[in-house]
């Protein structure tokens, strides 16, 4: 497993397939939302995470929760903002209570790993990240 993985499955409470679910699609949402250079700079400083991006829909469908996430989701305009973000962790099979927490352990592994200026990139591609923190 790799070092994030570890990580947010220790600091979180996650199980390794939710983790990777999460951060897969977590990953997904941010290379679709920032421009490719600044996903590149992503994927080179931190190189675990390149595996781990996935199309965003998540592989266990999330459940009951995960459903309505993408519901209210699809009502509010879509895969956008805050959201769309939410629906699409939601429907990885993250649970809503540990939404704000795997968010800030994402943000603090960036900012550890790849430094402050990286993390203003992901955070100005990807406003509504700091939305989740909780």
């Amino acid at each position: 497993m790799n070092e994030f993985l570890s990580l947010v499955t220790d600091k979180v409470g996650l199980d390794a397939d939710t983790a990777k679910s999460a951060t897969g699609a977590l990953m997904g949402a941010l290379k679709e939302k920032l421009p490719s250079g600044d996903f590149s700079e992503l994927t080179e400083k931190i190189p675990d995470l390149a595996g781990l991006v996935s199309g965003g829909e998540g592989s266990s469908g999330g459940g009951l929760l995960g459903g309505l996430a993408g519901s209210v989701s699809s009502l509010l305009g879509g895969d956008s903002g805050a959201t769309g973000l939410l629906g699409k962790l939601l429907g990885s099979g993250l649970d809503v209570g540990k939404v704000g927490s795997f968010v800030q352990t994402f943000v603090g592994f960036v900012k550890e790993k790849g430094g402050e200026s990286l993390l203003e990139k992901l955070q100005g591609g990807l406003p509504d990240l700091v939305k989740l923190l909780g």
